[in-house]
């Protein structure tokens, strides 16, 4: 991966994801340093359970926080972060850190850059759960996902997986941290594309990992390596469309029209697809890039 963005176009020349590269300048060394510094310090005050330290996604520490609904949940709300909310304090500090807002202000800036509609998406479905529910408080003021995850180190590799919680069509930003050469590991795989990306300590994608199977390949002994993602849950966007309730509640609660949404289930998926944005749509990409760069430094 270059430091440039470089989109992820189909066939239509619609972007579906983006690699978004890394602000210009050497000031993002220092921050892309000083977060994985602060995820260090954090990952020595949190308490793992097992579960958090070998599942699915791999052999690693790892942990989420932020707003949330499905698994069992009877509406949206915030993670209980570790076991009986034990690292709140601890992820808390973290996501109030200079460096990690910084990467966190990024990510938002390049999703709202190369999918305007998408990202304007989320910002109604984020408005409409808090203005609903103002306890639904957010990790970030300057993101508009609704939850972030962080992968601890020292060596984060991740197996083939899909975030099938996710949006099926909406993004996850992801965040490479740490010191390693990205030349001989920890390379991005995107395996439905067939896809092999350098994916270097301070570079960030952003792709639909609902539907895209995606890893990363190991990096060198002694090296270090985590990874900082930020995306919201489908289940929050199906919570606001249903008219603020569970899909068993809709049913319930209006079955006519539960049926009207069934009956348009086919229409659904070219609707999300008219969410991405068109090359010529977007213009120049210097343009963007030179926004995002902005973003980052602002904080």
């Amino acid at each position: 991966m270059t430091r440039d963005p470089r989109p992820l176009v189909d066939c239509n020349n619609r972007v579906f994801g983006v690699l978004a590269g890394r602000p210009s300048g050497s000031f993002w060394n220092e921050v892309t340093r000083d977060a994985y510094c602060e995820i260090e310090r954090t990952r020595t005050r949190c308490i793992f359970r097992r579960k958090d330290r070998r599942h699915r996604r791999g052999i690693f520490p790892v942990q989420s926080c932020g707003i949330s609904f499905g698994g069992g949940q009877e509406k949206p709300q915030r993670l209980v972060v570790g076991e009986k909310g034990v690292n709140q304090s601890a992820m808390s500090d973290l996501f109030a850190s200079t460096p990690i807002r910084r990467v966190t202000g990024y990510a938002n800036a390049a999703m709202r850059t190369w999918a305007p509609r998408l990202y304007m998406e989320y910002v109604r479905n984020m408005d409409a759960l808090r203005f609903r529910d103002p306890t639904l408080q957010p990790n970030f003021d300057n993101s508009v996902f609704a939850s972030a995850t962080v992968n601890f180190g020292p060596q984060v590799a991740c197996f083939p997986h899909v975030d099938d919680a996710n949006l099926p069509h909406g993004w996850c930003a992801i965040t490479a941290l740490g010191n390693f050469d990205a030349v001989r590991g920890g390379h991005l795989v995107l395996w439905d594309l067939k896809l092999v990306v350098e994916f270097p300590a301070g570079s960030t994608v952003l792709i639909p990992s609902a539907t895209l199977r995606h890893s990363n390949i190991p990096t060198q002994p002694g090296e270090t390596r985590a990874s900082f993602t930020t995306y919201s849950a489908g289940g929050l966007f199906r919570w606001v469309a249903y008219g603020h309730q569970s899909q068993g509640g809709f049913e319930q609660q209006d079955p006519d029209g539960w049926r009207a949404v069934q009956a348009r289930r086919g229409e659904r998926g070219q609707e999300a697809v008219g969410l991405f944005s068109t090359l010529k749509e977007l213009g120049i990409p210097e343009a963007v890039k030179d926004s995002a760069d902005e973003e980052a430094r602002d904080e």
